[in-house]
């Protein structure tokens, strides 16, 4: 009989403190559950190949899959899978793959393996690193780290051989990577702590406006992220705030120079005329498609490249 339960972040807080899951990473937030029992499932074992794609090995029992973001972060794709790495090692997992984007096989890697859709997952097809694992007992595991801008991404796809009498997975890792406190889930840092990452990174991308393909309309809002970006203008008059447009690679490069331009204007206009800030303290600028933070190759990679960036300018004291 098979068993599935997908659950996204709204409905997270209710799970318990098995939410975790094997192998999370220390500072995620959990953004999708997805648990299937009673199945055979196949675990990537090996990279991409010409003819024959990405070489699979079949396991029975009961899988848990869970995808993490981590905000605001530094760390590179190899950064923010190392410690899991490790814990796999640890807990007596034999690792058997282990590569990053076009060692992999890049694209083709990618559209042989079981990845959690996004909005809870991305996958930056230049910048991932995928790591699996056998245990002895009969468990696998199988993780994708990414990162998209200045946000990571994690999936873990943990098979484990065998499950106790009340449908919980039998753990035979013995490491949790920092387990997460359930409050700590909800906090949705590229938001509500836009200014907290706008003060440590110099600049954040302005993750809840939505551009469609060739268009600078921004619609009427509101907007979390702008209302805190003008809370802080509004009480910080000697801070500024350079606005930077972004496309998608769809059309020429002039069309989009003009097309990013104008979505940072148009950001510009609704903090001014709609949330009060003084002009004075923003500029608007347009750079096109040259700074790309996911493929274009995909609806969700355009998507995600139609954004408009908010750059921290402080005068010097």
């Amino acid at each position: 009989m098979r068993t599935i339960v997908w659950c996204a972040v709204a409905c997270i807080a209710s799970m318990g403190s098995a939410q975790t899951g094997p192998f999370a990473p220390a500072n995620g937030i959990e953004t999708a559950v997805q648990r299937v029992e009673g199945i055979e499932f196949m675990v990537p074992t090996g990279v991409w190949v010409r003819d024959k794609g990405v070489s699979k090995r079949p396991i029975k029992g009961a899988l848990d899959w869970r995808s993490y973001r981590i905000d605001a972060t530094s760390q590179t794709p190899e950064q923010m899978i190392t410690p899991v790495r490790s814990a796999m090692k640890e807990a007596g997992f034999d690792v058997t793959l282990d590569c990053a984007a076009a060692t992999c096989g890049g694209f083709d890697f990618r559209k042989d393996i079981p990845v959690i859709d996004p909005p809870a997952m991305f996958m930056d097809l230049r910048k991932f690193v995928a790591l699996s694992g056998f245990h002895p007992d009969g468990a696998a595991a199988f993780i994708v780290a990414s990162r998209v801008g200045p946000i990571g991404y994690m999936q873990v796809y943990y098979v484990a051989a065998h499950a106790h009498s009340d449908g919980k997975i039998a753990p035979v890792y013995s490491t949790l990577i920092a387990p997460i406190a359930p409050g700590d889930r909800q906090q949705i840092v590229s938001r509500d702590d836009v200014i907290t990452a706008l003060k440590r990174q110099g600049s954040v991308i302005l993750g809840d406006l939505e551009f469609e393909s060739g268009s600078a309309n921004l619609g009427p809002g509101p907007f979390l992220s702008l209302t805190k970006l003008a809370d802080y203008l509004n009480t910080t008059p000697d801070a500024r705030i350079v606005l930077v447009g972004h496309t998608d690679a769809v059309g020429s490069l002039a069309g989009n120079m003009d097309l990013s331009a104008k979505r940072a204007r148009a950001v510009s206009t609704y903090l001014t005329q709609n949330l009060g800030v003084a002009a004075t303290q923003l500029d608007a600028q347009g750079i096109g498609y040259l700074s790309p933070v996911a493929t274009n190759e995909t609806p969700f990679g355009r998507e995600e490249n139609r954004r408009v960036v908010a750059v921290l300018i402080v005068p010097f004291k």
